[in-house]
């Protein structure tokens, strides 16, 4: 759609701005309303801190002056990154600008150095994801706080799948099969304060 502007939020007034525009979101799906991963208060904190840190990439659209679109990825480490939220007004839905914003997010991180994008989204709610080239992956999740021995001995009849990035072929991972040893856990708080544990095979 023409007339849009893709820009960084660099300050204070941007995070702001942007931040109300969240909130008046329904938070859903990607296009069809909003993918939310993590609690709005840890979001609004990580974007102010990048005002400074830069470390994080996070950008909005306008059109018109008005905001109607935005995405926020948060820096794991070295080379990997969370988005935690990518929304767009209800107003601007089915004109690809949640594709394009996933576009931009993965040439930026590539610039950045970062190998793997991460994002929570829900088994029935993943279309937009698989599109746009995320893989399918297993998790297990423990209603408290679980060793890994005893993530490793459950039963993992009831896994479900998340979606998983790679950026385009720089990484690959594997669905792993339940009856093999599981490996490489990595472990990322929900707002229920659930434990959500995520494994790789080995390659």
């Amino acid at each position: 759609m023409r007339g849009i502007k893709y820009l960084p939020i660099k300050t204070v007034n941007e995070v702001k701005e942007t931040f109300d525009f969240f909130k008046k979101c329904a938070f859903h799906t990607c296009e069809t309303e909003c993918s939310v991963a993590l609690p709005m208060h840890e979001i609004y904190q990580a974007m102010m801190e990048n005002v400074e840190t830069k470390t994080n990439i996070q950008f909005y659209a306008v059109y018109e002056k008005e905001i109607i679109g935005s995405i926020i990825a948060v820096k794991l480490n070295d080379k990997e990154l969370f988005l935690s939220i990518v929304a767009v007004s209800s107003k601007f839905r089915g004109k690809g600008i949640a594709k394009r914003f996933m576009t931009i997010l993965a040439k930026s991180a590539k610039k950045e150095g970062f190998k793997n994008l991460q994002i929570n989204a829900d088994a029935n709610n993943s279309g937009f994801f698989l599109k746009e080239g995320f893989v399918p992956y297993l998790y297990v999740k423990a209603s408290s706080p679980t060793t890994i021995e005893e993530v490793e001995d459950a039963n993992h009849d009831g896994l479900e799948k998340v979606a998983l990035s790679p950026f385009d072929n720089m990484i690959k991972f594997a669905v792993p099969d339940t009856n093999k040893k599981w490996l490489k856990p990595f472990i990322s708080c929900l707002s229920d304060f659930q434990a959500k544990f995520t494994y790789e095979k080995q390659i």
